[in-house]
This record gives C-alpha cells, sequence and structure tokens, in this order.
C-alpha cells in the first residue's frame, strides 16, 4: 500500500508515516499474510481500471491486527 495520508496515522498504528518513507516494503510487509494476494490484487488492477479498494488486516506497533480499508486512484503519468 502507498503512503497513508490519514493525519491520524501515527494513532491508528502506532507508527509515524516517516516509516513508510525510510522503508519502501514497511507498508506491505505489515500485511496479514492470508490478506496479501488479495491486495496485490487490487493494486495490480488499478493498471485496467484507475483505482482499487481492498480491505486488509495490518500488524500495528503493538502486535495486533487491525482491519484497514485502503483506496486509490492512479494519477496520469506527469501529474502529481
Amino acid at each position: 500500500p502507498p503512503m497513508p495520508q490519514a493525519p491520524d496515522w501515527p494513532q491508528l498504528t502506532g507508527f509515524p508515516a516517516e516509516a513508510f518513507l525510510d522503508t519502501p516494503e514497511f507498508g506491505s510487509s505489515r500485511i496479514h499474510p492470508e490478506d496479501v494476494q488479495s491486495v496485490v490484487q487490487a493494486v495490480a488492477g488499478a493498471v485496467r481500471s484507475g483505482s482499487y479498494s481492498c480491505e486488509f488486516r495490518w500488524r500495528c506497533a503493538d502486535g495486533e491486527y487491525r482491519r484497514f480499508l485502503d483506496q486509490g486512484v492512479l494519477a496520469p503519468v506527469g501529474k502529481r
């Protein structure tokens, strides 16, 4: 999953948003193993559809898994 945009991300997960920038695979490495395939498929499908939405369990700093809904829209190349 991409860099979180929610301002309350540290309160939800126990991690600062910068953790995603310091280690690119940080976010995906914490997805529950049973949910990884569906997340990969959803994000990969965005190439065709232009957007994605997926729900998954994510291991927070306290070791507990919490459910998150991730949604994204692909930006046209060259437009950020």
